[in-house]
């Protein structure tokens, strides 16, 4: 994104640009290169949602998700109060994750799987 049209941008397009280019450096990617691709990141996103309001969510709940998961693999039979002091959850909150968790994977499992006929 040339500094002119960095200058014009909305502010959160500007600063996506700055996360996009810096992750893409850190990732290996040349200044160049990771330029280019954050100047098509902000480019798909204006085309996808641009002009709508949009609320963007702190990812509380992609967050939980993975504590979720890695409570259930952490989970050795025997680890309830363990694992609810490490997460900082009650052991009855473990045994609920445990269940839901269980229940996705289960459910998941199943979706993939081919039917016999």
């Amino acid at each position: 994104m040339s500094n002119d049209r960095k200058m014009n941008a909305p502010e959160f397009l500007a600063d996506l640009f700055d996360i996009v280019s810096r992750l893409g450096q850190q990732q290996g990617l040349s200044k160049d290169e990771a330029d280019e691709l954050a100047d098509l990141i902000v480019d798909v996103v204006c085309d996808e949602w641009g002009g709508l309001p949009i609320y963007i969510g702190k990812g509380t709940h992609m967050k939980l998700s993975q504590r979720d998961l890695d409570v259930y693999r952490e989970f050795s039979g025997d680890n309830h109060q363990e694992l609810a002091h490490k997460y900082g959850i009650s052991k009855v909150w473990v045994y609920a994750i445990l269940r839901r968790v269980k229940r996705q994977l289960e459910a998941k499992a199943a979706e993939q799987q081919q039917p016999l006929l």
